[in-house]
């Protein structure tokens, strides 16, 4: 009886859950530039990529963006294109170096982390 209930549970858990992975980034880090860059979206079918919780954190060196700072836009352009998220710093790079953090999805989040050398 009580595998019969973790099986349920479990089955129930991944019905509902989210079935988004971040692929690769495009864009590049410039020092002296504000940071943009794009991050492909894979999704499930039938599923919307406004609903996936889409989080960013970035970092020019070791200091943290403000996340006022960050601006997150999701990108689609037909049902069946590819989607992607694009990531923008208002504020201009001042170090070699761009960590960036990314997380995909609402209640467990798929992250994924991209370190930038700036040219």
């Amino acid at each position: 009886m009580r595998q019969t209930w973790t099986a349920c549970i479990l089955l129930l858990t991944a019905l509902g859950s989210s079935a988004a992975t971040l692929g690769r980034h495009s864009g590049a880090a410039v020092i002296g530039q504000p940071l943009d860059v794009r991050v492909q979206v894979l999704l499930a079918p039938g599923e919307d990529l406004t609903n996936q919780c889409i989080n960013a954190d970035v970092f020019y060196g070791d200091a943290q963006l403000s996340p006022g700072l960050v601006r997150i836009t999701p990108q689609k352009t037909a049902p069946d294109a590819e989607a992607a998220v694009r990531i923008q710093a208002s504020s201009p790079s001042n170090e070699p170096t761009v960590r960036l953090f990314v997380g995909a999805g609402c209640d467990t989040a798929f992250p994924r982390r991209f370190v930038l050398l700036a040219d």
